[in-house]
């Protein structure tokens, strides 16, 4: 967040919409962010399929890096 306001770059921060989240949890098994955490919502991640942790970004430890929203395939995260 530094290097961005001292560079002049935007505060862009990032969220994750619930519903366009297919709970594939790629964002939390392939980044291992600090700040991508587990709600207390969950959801179906296909229809018949047991019901999975929806995950949510922490924005004060979130460093707005953008990492998730590369490594997301369905498009669920996006800046706010």
């Amino acid at each position: 967040i530094q290097y961005q306001r001292r560079e002049g770059l935007p505060d862009t921060r990032y969220k994750i919409v619930d519903e366009d989240c297919r709970v594939c949890h790629s964002c939390v098994d392939l980044l291992a962010c600090p700040a991508i955490m587990w709600s207390d919502r969950s959801k179906p991640s296909k229809p018949g399929k047991p019901e999975r942790t929806i995950p949510f970004i922490n924005q004060d430890i979130c460093t707005r890096c953008g990492l998730c929203v590369e490594v997301c395939p369905y498009g669920a995260i996006v800046p706010f």
